[in-house]
């Protein structure tokens, strides 16, 4: 049985791509995968010369590369549509909220089997990822 979680990258207010992951949902494992993809990057409108993952042409630049650092195999990683309600719609354990604050990324992460805990709401780069030390 897999820790099953969803990633929804948000634009302007609204779910721009909802990932699905079946397994190694939690945050020691897709956390520290997201964390170890993107790093700290800026969030841009128009490029001159940057390159990824430094800097992201908007969020669904760094969407497609989120996905595909993450799709490695048949299954596991599926786009699928916007999930506003991860627990009943995939069953999910976990939810991790992408979005940008001013050229900078942000991640919201929650434990859909606590009654939807926040565990953490700030940059990405500064997430204390739990047991990753």
């Amino acid at each position: 049985m897999g820790t099953r979680a969803v990633i929804n990258i948000e634009e302007d207010g609204s779910i721009l791509v909802s990932i699905y992951r079946q397994f190694d949902g939690y945050p020691l494992g897709l956390g520290q995968d997201i964390k170890n993809i993107l790093g700290n990057p800026k969030i841009l409108n128009g490029h001159h010369g940057e390159t990824m993952p430094e800097a992201f042409n908007g969020m669904g630049c760094l969407s497609a590369y989120l996905v595909g650092n993450l799709k490695k195999s048949i299954g596991n990683i599926y786009i699928i549509r916007a999930c506003n309600n991860p627990r009943e719609d995939c069953w999910a354990e976990y939810l991790y909220n992408l979005y940008t604050n001013d050229s900078k990324l942000f991640i919201s992460v929650y434990d859909l089997m606590d009654d939807g805990r926040l565990l953490y709401d700030g940059l990405l780069s500064e997430w204390e990822i739990p047991f990753a030390k």
